[in-house]
């Protein structure tokens, strides 16, 4: 009996002596939700900033002069957005509101009421997309198409004085805060596909008049952008447009007036304007890089 007690005393204690110490590592999180860890961003390929715009240009008969030479200072605006990191998407109207024809009561056509210019059949273009600013600049030039879609013999439109005029292109109905409505509120129909969930929307407003519309004229600016950002929170307006002292400044022959109303606008909404006298609009598109 003795010399089993022993026997066991000695096996436990060199049981004892052989086991070694366990020890237990750190659960990871990311493990077991299964997702994968987390990797810290590589400075070498940022993540690019989202931005869409909407570009709503006036298309009157005083912005003749600057359609035809938008081209022109508005080029570079490409390179400009994608040296800064946006990947951005671009959509164009223009500021005449009107939803129908008000004297042959048909719809108008896109480019107005809010819908957006279609190109190549897709409502805009993207800093992805082939050739992106040349497809842009085509459209803002509204001064050599026959039309403009559009079969308007309103009595109100100046081009009757003589249809053979290529201004007949122009309509002398200035809403862009309207146009930013509308447009919001067919987001989803005529013009599907532009907007991005969560994506910030500009609104550029290029035009050398004021809000010209007899129930527009008293808008109260405040409330306007608040029902705005009802349909669109993350919304911003920046201009290029009439401000004071671009009188003497611009040309002589020039027939535009002061941007007030657009101008109230654009500074409560947060963003920022520049003049239709500038020599070069592209520093518009900087700005707005810049901001986001």
């Amino acid at each position: 009996m003795t010399i089993f007690k022993t026997l066991l005393l000695l096996t436990l204690c060199f049981a004892t002596i052989n086991c070694s110490k366990i020890t237990f590592s750190a659960i990871d999180e990311d493990n077991i939700t299964g997702s994968e860890p987390h990797q810290p961003a590589d400075p070498s390929n940022p993540v690019s900033k989202k931005l869409d715009i909407l570009i709503v240009i006036d298309n009157s008969s005083s912005m003749l002069q600057e359609h035809s030479v938008i081209h022109d200072k508005l080029l570079g605006f490409n390179r400009k957005l994608k040296s800064k990191g946006l990947d951005y998407r671009m959509a164009v109207t223009t500021t005449d509101a009107r939803e129908v024809n008000s004297l042959t009561k048909l719809q108008t056509p896109r480019g107005f009421g809010g819908k957006v210019i279609s190109f190549k059949g897709k409502n805009f273009v993207s800093s992805s997309t082939y050739n992106p600013e040349e497809l842009v600049l085509a459209s803002l030039d509204r001064s050599l198409e026959a039309s403009c879609g559009t079969a308007d013999l309103d009595d109100n439109d100046y081009w009757l004085e003589d249809e053979s005029d290529p201004e007949i292109c122009s309509t002398d109905y200035e809403e862009p805060v309207k146009v930013i409505k509308q447009f919001l509120k067919q987001k989803d129909t005529a013009n599907s596909g532009f907007l991005r969930s969560g994506v910030p929307l500009v609104a550029l407003i290029i035009t050398d008049e004021d809000i010209e519309s007899f129930d527009d004229k008293n808008m109260n600016m405040s409330q306007q952008l608040a029902s705005i950002k009802i349909l669109k929170s993350n919304f911003k307006a920046y201009g290029i447009i009439a401000q004071e002292g671009d009188i003497a400044r611009c040309n002589a022959n020039w027939s535009g007036n002061v941007s007030q109303k657009v101008e109230e606008f654009i500074s409560l909404s947060g963003g920022k304007h520049n003049s239709i006298c500038d020599a070069n609009y592209v520093s518009i598109f900087e700005q707005i890089a810049k901001d986001y």
